[in-house]
C-alpha cells in the first residue's frame, strides 16, 4: 500500500502556517519493503546525496518513491536560502534518512524520539559517530527540522547548545516569525521593557522556543496551560525563564491567555510567630500600612521572628504592654549575637528541596551537578570572576592578579594543569587531555607549561657540560697573596699537573693545559725551585674543575692515539710565554705526559 504524497504547506490571505506535510495513517506501512531497501542500495552514495555525474533516471528512483516524497517536500517547505551550500546539506540528509530507513527497516514516520534523538546525539561529536562520515556538520541543523516536521521531535533541550532561533525561521519562515516578535515589541515597548528595543536578543530566542514547543509560529495559539508547562517542566532557565513572564503579559494583553499570577507576599502570610497577642500586632500592622506589599510583607516577617525569640526567651513578655527596658535590652544583645537562620519558620517543606538541582550541561546535554549555584539557579561565569574570586582573594590576602592577568576560575583550571603536568610523577599529555576533557591535544599543550624549576631539573640531569669538566689540584700559596707579592707579579696559583707544576694564572685558557709545552711557567717537580715551593708551611691545597674540549676529552678518555692528534695540532700553537713547542725544541712526536690527577667533578672549586 503506498502512503499519499504529502501536500506542500500553503499560507491563506491572513499568512497562517499550517503542517508541511500529511504523515501516512497506515500503520502497516511502517516496514520498509524488500524492494526499497534493495533499491538504496543499488541506488549508493554517489546518486542518494546527487552528488555531480549522478543518474537521475536510476529505477531506483521510482522504487522509492514513498520514502522520497515527505523528504522532498520538507525541503520544499523550509525557509532557506538558495544557495550550494544549503542545498547540498537539504540534499545530504535525504541520503542521510534513506539510509538509516534501509538500516533500520522501518520508515522515518515511525520512529520514536529516542531514535531520531539517538541520530541527532547530544553534540555535534555524537552527531558524527551516528551518521555516515560523508554527513557533514552543517547536515544536523537540517536534520533537527526534518525530525520535527516528518517525527514530531521536539526535545531540543536535550541536544546541547543549539540554535533555535535559527530553526524556527528555517521551520516556520524568517518574515512570519520576525512578524509576530514585533508584535511582543510594541507592547513590550510601550510599557517600558528592554525586551521592546530592536537589538534585544532574548525576546526572540525565548519566543521561537515558545513557537517550537507549541508548534505553531502563533500568538493566538499560545495560552495558559502552555506557559504552565513551561514553567512547571522548566524548560527556560535563567533570564529566559524572566522574559517568559514579560511574554506572558504582553500576550494576555492581546486577549490570548491569561496573566500571569502574581508571586509576591503569598508567603509570608502563613508565618506565625509567637504567642498569638504578639502576632496580633504585626498581622494589624501589615493590614493597614501603606508601604508596598514586599516592603510591608518583609518588616512582618522580622517582627513575627522578634515573637518567636519572646516566646522561647521571655515568655512572660508576650504582649508588648509588658516590654520593659530589660526586656528591650535582652533583645537588642540577642539581635548582636543573631546568626542566619535562628528564630526563623520555614512555611515550605524542605522533602523536594533537599540537595541541588542538575543541570543541563551546554555542550553535552547531559545532567551535572553545579559547582556554584545560589538558589537553584547557576552563578553566571562574569559573577565567579567578577565578584566571588576577588572577593576570595581579598579575605586570604593574596593578590587578585598575577603576571598572567586577572585570577579567574579558568586561570585555576589552568594552574592546576600545569601541577599536574610537573608533579613529582606528572600526567602525560594525554592523560591530561582526558582529566581536562578536551578533545585534541593541541588544546591541552596551553595548560601544560613546563616550569621554571622544571626546566631547570631536565637541564641539569642531562649532564651535557658535566661530561666535559674535569677537576686537578693547585697549590695556593696563602703567603704571596698576604703579602701583596701576587699583586706585583709573583706565582701564587701552581696548577699540579703530575710531572711540573704551572704558575700561569689562566691556567684554563692554556691550550697546552693537558700536553704542557714547558714553557717559562713550567716548574719540574725535581727541581730546586719547586722543592722550595713544597717546602713553604702555608700552602693550601685546592681543586679546580677545567672545562675540556673535544680533543682533551677525547685524550683523556681515548688513550696515546688521541693524545698524539692533540700534540700534532698544538705544534705550531704559541704556549702563554710566547714561543711555541716547535721553538721550544719539543718535537712533536715527543710522549708528553697528560695532567695525572684528573678526577670527575662539579663546577666549582672546593678545598680540600
Amino acid at each position: 500500500m503506498t502512503a499519499p504524497l504529502p501536500a506542500i504547506a500553503a499560507e491563506d490571505g491572513a499568512g497562517r502556517w499550517s503542517w508541511p506535510i500529511s504523515p501516512p495513517r497506515d500503520s502497516t506501512a511502517v516496514a520498509v519493503r524488500p524492494a526499497e531497501a534493495r533499491a538504496v542500495a543499488d541506488l549508493g552514495v554517489r546518486n542518494l546525496r546527487r552528488l555531480q555525474h549522478h543518474d537521475p533516471s536510476a529505477p531506483g528512483w521510482r522504487v522509492i518513491v514513498r520514502l522520497l516524497g515527505p523528504l522532498e517536500a520538507v525541503n520544499a517547505a523550509l525557509d532557506s536560502p538558495p544557495t550550494p551550500h544549503p542545498r547540498r546539506a537539504m540534499l545530504d540528509v535525504v541520503a542521510v534518512l534513506l539510509t538509516r530507513c534501509a538500516e533500520t527497516g522501518r520508515t522515518f514516520w515511525g520512529w520514536t524520539e529516542e531514535e531520531w534523538f539517538h541520530l541527532l546525539g547530544r553534540t555535534q561529536a555524537e552527531f558524527r559517530q551516528h551518521a555516515p562520515a560523508w554527513a557533514g556538520d552543517e547536515v544536523r541543523p537540517y536534520l533537527a527540522a526534518h525530525a520535527y516536521l516528518l517525527g514530531g521531535f521536539n526535545e531540543f533541550h536535550r541536544l546541547g547548545s543549539f540554535q533555535r532561533l535559527t530553526l524556527a525561521w528555517r521551520i516556520f519562515g524568517r518574515d512570519r516569525v520576525n512578524g509576530e516578535v514585533a508584535r511582543l515589541r510594541a507592547i513590550l515597548s510601550a510599557w517600558g521593557y528592554r525586551l521592546g528595543r530592536d537589538e534585544d536578543t532574548l525576546l526572540p530566542i525565548s519566543a521561537c522556543q515558545l513557537f517550537l514547543l507549541n508548534r505553531s509560529p502563533h500568538l493566538e495559539d499560545l495560552d495558559t496551560a502552555l506557559f504552565d508547562r513551561v514553567r512547571r517542566d522548566g524548560l527556560l532557565e535563567g533570564s529566559r525563564l524572566n522574559t517568559l513572564h514579560a511574554m506572558q503579559r504582553a500576550v494576555a494583553e492581546l486577549g490570548f491567555c491569561d496573566p500571569p499570577r502574581p508571586g509576591t507576599g503569598h508567603h509570608s502570610a502563613r508565618a506565625s510567630g509567637g504567642a498569638p497577642i504578639w502576632e496580633q500586632w504585626p498581622d494589624r500592622w501589615h493590614t493597614t500600612s501603606t508601604l508596598t506589599p514586599r516592603v510591608r510583607g518583609s518588616v512582618r516577617s522580622n517582627l513575627l521572628k522578634v515573637g518567636r525569640w519572646i516566646a522561647a526567651e521571655q515568655p512572660d513578655a508576650a504582649d508588648p504592654a509588658d516590654w520593659t527596658r530589660q526586656t528591650c535590652a535582652s533583645w537588642i544583645a540577642a539581635l548582636d549575637r543573631m546568626k542566619v537562620g535562628d528564630y526563623v519558620q520555614r512555611t515550605i517543606g524542605l522533602g523536594d528541596r533537599l540537595g541541588k538541582p542538575n543541570f543541563t550541561d551546554r555542550r553535552t546535554g547531559e545532567l551535572v551537578d553545579p559547582l556554584f549555584a545560589v538558589r537553584a539557579r547557576r552563578v553566571s561565569t562574569s559573577y565567579i570572576n567578577n565578584t566571588i574570586i576577588p572577593m576570595l582573594c581579598r579575605k586570604a590576602g593574596v593578590p587578585a592578579a598575577d603576571v598572567r592577568g586577572n585570577i579567574t576560575s579558568h586561570h585555576a583550571r589552568s594552574t592546576i594543569a600545569s601541577q599536574l603536568y610537573n608533579a613529582k610523577e606528572p600526567m602525560t599529555l594525554f592523560e591530561l587531555q582526558a582529566w581536562l576533557g578536551h578533545r585534541s591535544p593541541q588544546s591541552t599543550q596551553y595548560y601544560a607549561k613546563i616550569t621554571p624549576s622544571t626546566l631547570s631539573k631536565a637541564y641539569s640531569e642531562a649532564c651535557y657540560f658535566e661530561r666535559n669538566v674535569r677537576t686537578i689540584e693547585v697549590l695556593v700559596d696563602r703567603d704571596a697573596v698576604a703579602s701583596g707579592a701576587a699583586a706585583g707579579g709573583e706565582p701564587w696559583q701552581h696548577y699540579d699537573l703530575g710531572h711540573g707544576y704551572c704558575s700561569y694564572t689562566f691556567f684554563e685558557q692554556c691550550q697546552h693545559r693537558m700536553a704542557c709545552a714547558r714553557c717559562d711557567f713550567y716548574t719540574p717537580k725535581q727541581s730546586t725551585r719547586s722543592q722550595l715551593l713544597e717546602a713553604k708551611s702555608n700552602l693550601q691545597k685546592m681543586t679546580v674543575s677545567i672545562p675540556l674540549t673535544d680533543d682533551e676529552l677525547a685524550a683523556v678518555e681515548d688513550g696515546q692515539a688521541a693524545l698524539d692528534r692533540l700534540l700534532d695540532r698544538l705544534a705550531d700553537t704559541p704556549t702563554p710565554a710566547g714561543p711555541t713547542p716547535r721553538d721550544l725544541d719539543v718535537p712533536v712526536t715527543a710522549r708528553l705526559l697528560p695532567v695525572v690527577d684528573v678526577r670527575q667533578g662539579g663546577t666549582g672549586s672546593a678545598p680540600r
